[in-house]
């Protein structure tokens, strides 16, 4: 089922170069890049080192390798020029979410579940298969795995990291990594998150969309983050694992939580702050000095701050929306399928650059997220 040595990635390494070569548009040169340069990262997390990646001759010179960078830097700065625009909108948006997520998140910590329960691989694969089942996508989930699309790496893409995605958007290749799989709850929710990813990307049609989502929405963690979330729901629901997959559940509103709350701590910061970089570089007594006015106990945002280390923006928001959208996707989700109105509106603006409008005419509202937040905690004490 799972692909440990990644010797197929060397053939698609060789096929991108010609990809590259025969790109028509800046566009693609643009995807390819960035598709390129993963495909080379996930050889190295697979331990496949004798690959030499030399980018000047692999993009034909210096000059045409920099020409793509710099449409890169571009969209990083429209990504940002977006968020200063909208900036007071998160701070109002994520400020009132918060406490009533704190107060549900306290409530149900408090709870003891017994000594975690293991899964065998039999057991793993067995709720892969059925879940993916229960959600009428069997047949992509058979294709990567026939196909050998499901990787065991060595590493991941970072210290942290447990999984990413690798994805062609020339001609949609599609492959998934997990660290060190071996079929513990863990792997499984990493798996089926990664899934999410190659699901959703697939759905994009053109070049240009693809490159506008990567660079510059806020929703690219969307889809992964309902497919979780539709696998805690199949496993309780229906009593398999049923206390592991809610102490599990757990530990994943604790996490969304962290992702709200740099969200929130984000916006507090004075755009030159931000603009500068300094929230990336600098030292937790420092940032939280910056932003202790905003919250009720500095030492608490301070520790927070050390735990958390990285508060890359990009990332930070497409987890937080990732998680309150995905939240709202799954009630329709689990009623009509992939095919409800509310998913396709979805699509037809998540390559688009942030606007405040689409959570609006959604519903997406602060008071109607916290009403499905407390329905979903009810499922860890149910």
């Amino acid at each position: 089922m799972i692909d440990i040595n990644g010797m197929d990635l060397v053939e698609k390494f060789e096929d991108a170069k010609k990809m590259l070569k025969n790109a028509k548009t800046k566009e693609e040169k643009v995807a390819l890049v960035n598709y390129i340069g993963n495909l080379y990262k996930s050889m190295l997390c697979m331990g496949i080192t004798y690959i030499k990646y030399d980018r000047n001759k692999f993009f034909a010179g210096k000059k045409t390798y920099n020409k793509s960078i710099k449409k890169i830097e571009v969209y990083s700065d429209r990504q940002f020029s977006n968020y200063i625009l909208h900036k007071e909108f998160h701070h109002q948006y994520f400020g009132e979410i918060l406490p009533d997520v704190e107060d549900g998140l306290i409530d149900i910590c408090s709870i003891v579940f017994p000594q975690e329960e293991t899964l065998t691989r039999s057991e793993g694969f067995d709720i892969l298969n059925e879940f993916f089942k229960s959600i009428k996508l069997q047949e992509l989930f058979d294709e990567y795995y026939k196909n050998g699309r499901f990787h065991s790496s060595i590493v991941g893409e970072s210290e942290d990291n447990l999984g990413f995605t690798l994805f062609n958007p020339i001609n949609k290749d599609t492959d998934i990594f997990v660290k060190e799989y071996n079929g513990d709850f863990t792997s499984i929710q990493t798996l089926i998150h990664e899934i999410g990813h190659g699901y959703d990307l697939r759905k994009i049609d053109n070049i240009e969309d693809y490159n506008d989502y990567f660079y510059l929405s806020f929703y690219g963690e969307t889809i992964p983050r309902l497919f979780e979330r539709l696998m805690f729901r199949f496993l309780i629901n229906n009593g398999i694992k049923k206390e592991l997959a809610q102490d599990k559940l757990v530990d994943f509103v604790d996490l969304n939580h962290d992702f709200l709350l740099q969200a929130y701590l984000l916006s507090v910061l004075d755009e030159d702050f931000l603009r500068q970089g300094k929230h990336l570089d600098s030292n937790p007594d420092e940032l939280a000095k910056k932003v202790k006015k905003h919250f009720l106990d500095e030492q608490e945002i301070r520790d927070f701050i050390e735990r958390v280390g990285d508060f890359d923006l990009s990332d930070t928001y497409n987890y937080a929306y990732g998680d309150i959208v995905s939240l709202f996707l799954c009630e329709e989700v689990e009623q009509v399928g992939f095919t409800g109105d509310l998913l396709r509106h979805f699509d037809l603006n998540k390559t688009k650059p942030f606007n405040p409008e689409f959570l609006r005419e959604c519903g997406f509202g602060p008071d109607n997220y916290t009403e499905l937040f407390k329905k979903e905690l009810k499922l860890v004490r149910k």
